[in-house]
């Protein structure tokens, strides 16, 4: 068994926390302050949390033999969407019972082909896009290098338009597109980690990138909201999610060395964190309409449900142990 990587654990552990706590301080944005800062500042999540998928997709050199192609496509295509339907088979009757009256089949089938209905799903969505995406960004880095680079070019440019101009249609058509960008750097960052050159020269490069992009919004008193330049992702906030992974990433090798007991807790978030993702959702969908005789303040609400996520995924993997053994 391969050894995991710790840095990308504890980045990844870190990303799903920080998802739990954007998911539940969304409830409280009214309070303003501390609240709404760090629900706007702890939007780095999502980038990381695709950032780290890529970082382990490139890893690996990848056999572009049909047969290991087909056999990547699968395994990806099976460890994606399993969870995400078994996840559906929990939520949606729970939903049904709250909703009945919105409940119908147009959102069933738009769930179940990731094309609307939970809103989650984009994610998913886009996870799912990746699978084939990087196989062909991977050929190209193998086979057409200038295409590659072109490619890269047309990436960047995408963050830049999108900054001024929010498409009219469906934003996951074309979410790829800007995604993709994380995914490239992920590349370069697997082939140059060891260098303290790469590391340091991909802090300034991003910090820049994300002053500059700040400025350009600030001019065109464009929202400075990471979560309104989310959906599809611009320049602003995929910079602001590239140098919080090199800060962060620098930050947890050395955290990483002298603080086990952080380390521990961050890899268990990491190793179950898909599985995590929809389980919080759950938890919090029933305390907001099911359960909603108890009043939290926003980060006791935020402890309460990761206290409660975190047990349902230990009796799940107890459960799950068990199974297996019989």
């Amino acid at each position: 068994m391969q050894q995991r990587n710790q840095t990308i654990d504890s980045l990844r552990g870190l990303s799903i926390i920080a998802m739990i706590a954007i998911h539940t301080f969304v409830f409280y944005l009214s309070q303003k302050g501390w609240v709404e800062f760090s629900w706007n500042w702890l939007q780095f999540a999502v980038p990381i949390f695709v950032f780290c998928s890529a970082y382990i997709f490139w890893q690996k050199p990848l056999s572009f033999e049909r047969s290991a192609i087909l056999s990547h496509i699968k395994k990806r295509v099976i460890r994606l969407l399993i969870p995400y339907y078994l996840f559906l088979l929990v939520f949606l009757p729970i939903n049904f019972i709250k909703t009945s009256k919105n409940f119908s089949f147009t959102y069933i089938f738009k769930s179940l082909t990731l094309t609307g209905g939970i809103d989650i799903n984009w994610l998913v969505l886009l996870f799912f896009m990746f699978i084939f995406l990087q196989i062909i960004i991977a050929y190209l880095l193998n086979n057409r290098r200038n295409f590659f680079y072109l490619y890269m070019i047309i990436v960047f440019i995408s963050t830049i338009i999108l900054l001024f101009i929010r498409p009219k249609f469906d934003y996951k058509l074309i979410m790829w597109l800007p995604w993709s960008l994380i995914t490239i750097f992920a590349y370069y960052f697997v082939r140059f980690e060891k260098s303290k050159k790469w590391l340091v020269g991909s802090v300034i490069f991003t910090a820049a990138l994300f002053v500059i992009s700040y400025q350009i919004l600030v001019i065109g008193n464009y929202s400075l909201r990471f979560f309104s330049n989310k959906y599809p992702p611009n320049l602003y906030i995929l910079s602001y999610g590239l140098l919080s992974i090199a800060l962060l990433f620098v930050i947890f090798k050395f955290i990483n060395t002298r603080f086990k007991t952080i380390t521990n807790i961050l890899s268990f978030y990491s190793l179950y964190s898909y599985e995590i993702f929809f389980i919080q959702y759950v938890v919090i969908y029933l305390l907001n309409t099911h359960l909603k005789t108890v009043k939290y303040s926003p980060f006791g609400f935020f402890v309460v449900v990761l206290l409660i996520t975190t047990l349902l995924q230990l009796g799940l993997n107890k459960a799950r142990f068990h199974i297996l053994r019989f």
